[in-house]
């Protein structure tokens, strides 16, 4: 369902602000180093291996098949047969840490480390593409936040999420996946962790998995949060029974869509922003909080925040 929203100038209450810094290190794996006769991505453990007999065996490759500038990430396990262990697959793995990893039992695969944050993240996005003609296979994406609890002296897990594919995709393709539950953060993280994985870690017909131009996108917390977006949309009420109203400092020449999930992730419609000034009607949505992100003609995200409705 897709509507056009009616004019409203009004001031608002509820200000969600988004800013324009990336928190993710090589967020669009530009940077590598080399490790023996292959590189790694900077800040990305992975799982490329040198094995005696067979040399440098490397799931994580540099490619300049990219959405952004020069490099993406392309991630694929590699079958292989060793001696005295026999045939095996090296699973196609990174994440933002360290990953300790033995290829003798490649389903063993352990992070340690992640990105300090001090922000509440929204949602995380990207850009893909999944190459799965060598059979079939299922490429996940997981992410979750911690935050040292210094009343118990332990890691609190406070919110994660994940994506999977398993069709095809051989277009570069955006893709979010919303931090889950999002009410829960009551604390800010000071950790979070970004595990990938190309396909099944033991599939000898792996798929391979592009990855490019990771980014997080905050939530409103009252203080300037490091994210990818600088458009600022406000909302009133909070939360809101029949009308919700919105303000936005984005040039009505762009042409936004408003896309608005439940918490769930489901889709529940997109809004043309015709206006920076508009008014949306919740009277049919049920009681609750919903997540949105505004996205540009080229389908790239503006910006994104949560509001709530009650009846």
């Amino acid at each position: 369902m897709k509507k056009t929203l009616l004019p409203l100038c009004l001031f608002f209450a509820l200000n969600i602000s988004l800013y324009a810094q990336n928190a993710i290190p090589n967020f669009g794996y530009e940077n590598w180093t080399a490790a023996g006769s292959h590189e790694n991505p900077d800040n990305w453990g992975n799982t490329n291996v040198t094995i005696p007999l067979l040399g440098d065996i490397t799931p994580a490759t540099k490619t300049t098949d990219h959405h952004g500038v020069n490099y993406a990430l392309k991630l694929q396990a590699i079958p292989v047969t060793i001696p005295l262990v026999g045939a095996l697959t090296i699973p196609g793995v990174v994440g933002s840490g360290t990953i300790s990893f033995n290829f003798t039992n490649p389903t063993l695969v352990g992070f340690t480390g992640g990105i300090p944050i001090n922000f509440k993240p929204l949602e995380l996005t990207g850009w893909y593409k999944y190459d799965n003609t060598a059979g079939p296979d299922t490429a996940r994406i997981f992410v979750y936040f911690t935050h040292w609890n210094t009343t118990t002296m332990h890691t609190d897990t406070l919110a994660g999420g994940f994506q999977q594919w398993t069709g095809g995709q051989s277009a570069w393709t955006a893709f979010t996946i919303f931090v889950l539950p999002p009410l829960l953060l009551t604390a800010t993280p000071d950790t979070t962790f970004i595990e990938v994985f190309s396909g099944g870690l033991t599939n000898p017909t792996p798929g391979a998995l592009y990855l490019d131009d990771l980014a997080f996108n905050p939530i409103n917390s009252g203080i300037e949060d490091p994210g990818l977006l600088a458009h600022r949309f406000n909302m009133f009420p909070v939360p809101a029974s029949t009308i919700t109203h919105i303000s936005s400092d984005f040039n009505e020449s762009e042409n936004a869509t408003l896309n608005i999930y439940d918490v769930t992730g489901r889709f529940i419609e997109a809004v043309d922003l015709n206006r920076n000034d508009l008014d949306l009607s919740v009277t049919d949505y049920h009681s609750g909080t919903y997540l949105f992100r505004v996205t540009d003609r080229s389908n790239s995200v503006i910006g994104n925040g949560r509001f709530a409705v009650i009846h």
